[in-house]
């Protein structure tokens, strides 16, 4: 019997009651119960089957003393196994909670997803749910790091099936459009600054962006000759810079009716050819680069000045020996 059993259903299988099985266990006649959570612990087919045997064992005439000794090494046995019970149920409970987020996540968006409504459709209390998570921005990061695997995972055969460059693009863009619902929201909140104050978010979401780059990079790196010099500009930078263009034509898109989906795709296939051309040797992009690295440097160095508002709009400046008030007098 693999599956887990609560005290009732325990009591139920078995017959024996629940302050007679709690003393077999203080006694050390039971294996102890698997303890998922403070206030729920779970049993299994070898408590039903030791019970039985204590019971079989007292009808033969064995004192409690006895019995234990007689059952010794399958209580150990079983000791070990609701060790593992405990993990697998709890891993359990984890990827239920992820499966139900990750579907409100997608369905409402972070804003309209609540923790309450997640721990009503997984089946747990908010014990069990904060046992698990710190809180809904830990839990989209984990959500969008299982969501990434999924669709790695998804994409692994077709992505296995050609050394094509732009059609393996292409089948990444179809992975990039699966996961958009909880990347936008993702980097929403890293743009907040969530990622520097929370370090249960920013540790999924190093890891799945890492994989997500981590792709990306090996492409870009299979692109360049191996005897080409460095480039100036690091590959992991023409990644971001990839992602980013594309979420945002992704996002001009949704506007209006000017642009088809096709058209997203034909640009960024376009963007990524252009890369492609560079990092190969075809263009010439570096020494191009060369020839602002004075600008480059001196604007990088400079912060850039934010105009007034009134100057920015050719308004006059305000009167030297009267200010505000001056203002107020026009």
């Amino acid at each position: 019997m693999t599956e887990t059993l609560t005290i009732s259903a325990l009591e139920r299988l078995t017959g024996v009651t629940r302050t007679t099985i709690h003393y077999y266990i203080r006694r050390g006649l039971l294996p102890q119960a698997a303890k998922t959570a403070a206030s729920r612990s779970l049993y299994s087919g070898d408590h039903v089957r030791i019970l039985r045997r204590i019971e079989e064992l007292k009808r033969d005439g064995l004192s409690l003393t006895e019995i234990k000794k007689e059952l010794r090494p399958a209580v150990d046995s079983a000791n070990e196994n609701s060790t593992h019970l405990a993990g697998r149920e709890r891993e359990r409970i984890h990827q239920r909670i992820v499966q139900v987020a990750a579907e409100h996540f997608v369905s409402y968006g972070y804003e309209g997803t609540h923790v309450s409504t997640i721990i009503e459709k997984a089946g747990i209390t908010p014990h069990v749910f904060y046992s698990h998570f710190t809180g809904k921005s830990q839990l989209l990061a984990e959500c969008f790091s299982a969501f990434v695997d999924s669709n790695m995972a998804l994409l692994a055969p077709q992505l296995a099936s050609t050394d094509d460059v732009g059609q393996r693009l292409l089948y990444k863009v179809i992975g990039n459009l699966r996961s958009r619902a909880m990347g936008v929201d993702v980097m929403t909140l890293i743009r907040s600054g969530e990622i520097q104050r929370d370090a249960d978010f920013r540790g999924p979401i190093e890891d799945a962006w890492g994989k997500v780059l981590g792709h990306i990079m090996a492409d870009l790196a299979d692109m360049r000759p191996s005897d080409a010099p460095p480039s100036p500009v690091p590959d992991e930078l023409i990644a971001y810079a990839l992602v980013g263009a594309f979420d945002n034509t992704y996002v001009r898109s949704t506007w209006d009716d000017t642009y088809t989906p096709a058209d997203v795709l034909r640009a960024h296939l376009w963007l990524y050819m252009a890369v492609h051309a560079a990092l190969s040797g075809a263009v010439d992009v570096d020494s191009l680069i060369e020839r602002y690295e004075e600008s480059i440097q001196e604007i990088a160095e400079s912060a850039p000045a934010v105009p007034l508002l009134g100057s920015s709009l050719g308004a006059p400046p305000p009167d030297e020996n009267g200010g505000e008030d001056a203002l107020d007098r026009s």
